[in-house]
């Protein structure tokens, strides 16, 4: 009998679909805070609550939508978060000792396969989409709510798209969180806010991991399809640099992307073994509603009705110049294959570049059995994934010992 409202991206990105779904009777355009306290507030006073910016209100077959606000520019004075609404010791995150948070909201970049350049489309012209705490701020609530929820973490896990908007705010993070936290963090960054200095400052402020949007090796993907205003060599240098810091680094990669053949794919798994990250991320892409890329591949004919609940079970678009099975194939194998390119930073010269070009060669003929190799992987997945999920109803002990990822129980 209560009413139902739905937020977050997908609503603000596709609020008309979220809108029709019967149960559904407030969707939640945008940042929430203040439009569900007035709605609270309205509801509570038996006030109209159908004329509230930032809410499509539903009133039997009529649907209002209300103007979306201007975000707030000042994160600042929001209040502290509740997070006792949570069984909080149950959490995955925390069940693994690290502390998720995140002292920024959106992205000052327009990367198209992203949701954030999308989710800065819904505001109204002037406002500021990419906002940060102030740093003693951010570090004091954070020591606020490990003090009250987890006193003693791990890791702290920094979510924000990107953890700084420049150095100077960097520094004067790195201070008050080395003052009042001290604990190791990880961070996602871009290659290019990476250079000796703020390498150096993040490794004196804690920093374990970084985690960077390589996405692609191929200079024209990078560029003119995805946008991200990166040249691969400069991405090549932001992971070098933090390796020199000793400062781990995790890859962020994606295969099946619009105008993406196989060779071009292959790039992406050579300039992964050529930076050598101590971990690789590598997700099949997904043409979020609302992006730049969704556009491109609904003007060309890619989308399909195929949907995934992640981003590493299937092709969720079609793209001519890259067949479904390659796709898979550079997914599954991705790790097996970035072991064999790598192997050329071992050789002398030429025998390095020769190694590449033969496996270039190799993997990209037609005589090679791609599809046939992804299906026989994709059916192995479906059978392990099934009798991993009976195991773990049955015993999650078991499943631990046999190499299942799950965490120890609460205590």
């Amino acid at each position: 009998g209560a009413p139902v409202v739905v937020g977050g991206v997908h609503a603000t990105l596709a609020p008309d679909e979220v809108s029709a779904l019967p149960d559904v009777r407030f969707t939640c355009i945008g940042e929430g805070e203040e439009p569900l306290t007035e709605l609270c507030g309205a509801l509570e006073s038996g006030r109209d609550p159908t004329h509230i910016r930032n809410l499509w209100a539903r009133e039997g077959r009529s649907l209002t939508r209300n103007p979306v606000r201007p975000a707030c520019d000042d994160l600042d004075r929001l209040p502290e978060p509740d997070y006792s609404v949570f069984d909080f010791q149950r959490l995955l995150a925390v069940r693994k000792g690290e502390f998720p948070y995140i002292l920024s909201r959106g992205c000052g970049f327009a990367c198209t396969y992203c949701c954030s350049h999308a989710l800065g489309q819904t505001l109204p012209r002037g406002s500021r989409y990419w906002r940060h705490m102030t740093p003693r701020h951010a570090a004091l609530l954070l020591r606020s709510l490990l003090t009250r929820y987890m006193p003693a973490p791990l890791l702290v896990t920094f979510l924000d798209t990107i953890l700084f908007p420049n150095r100077e705010w960097l520094e004067e993070f790195s201070s008050a969180y080395r003052e009042l936290v001290g604990v190791p963090f990880t961070c996602n960054l871009r290659a290019d806010f990476v250079d000796r200095a703020t390498a150096h400052i993040l490794r004196e402020a804690g920093c374990r991991i970084v985690r960077f949007g390589l996405e692609s090796g191929d200079e024209e993907l990078t560029t003119k399809v995805l946008r991200r205003g990166l040249t691969v060599e400069r991405l090549a240098e932001g992971f070098r640099l933090l390796r020199d810091e000793g400062i781990e680094r995790w890859s962020y990669s994606m295969v099946g992307l619009p105008r993406e053949t196989l060779r071009k794919a292959l790039k992406t798994i050579r300039l992964n073994a050529e930076v050598e990250p101590e971990q690789v991320i590598y997700f099949i892409f997904t043409p979020y509603p609302g992006t730049k890329l969704r556009e491109l591949c609904a003007s060309e004919g890619m989308l399909t009705d195929r949907e995934f609940d992640n981003y590493r079970i299937g092709v969720a678009a079609r793209v001519p110049t890259f067949k479904e099975t390659d796709v898979l194939f550079v997914h599954y194998f991705h790790r097996h294959l970035i072991r064999l390119y790598s192997l050329a930073n071992r050789l002398p010269e030429p025998a390095g570049r020769l190694w590449i070009a033969f496996l270039d060669n190799v993997l990209s003929s037609p005589l090679f059995p791609r599809g046939p190799i992804a299906r026989a992987r994709r059916s192995y997945g479906r059978i392990r994934h099934g009798l991993g999920e009976r195991i773990a109803r049955r015993s999650q002990r078991l499943y631990r010992i046999l190499g299942g990822t799950a965490p120890a129980p609460a205590r």
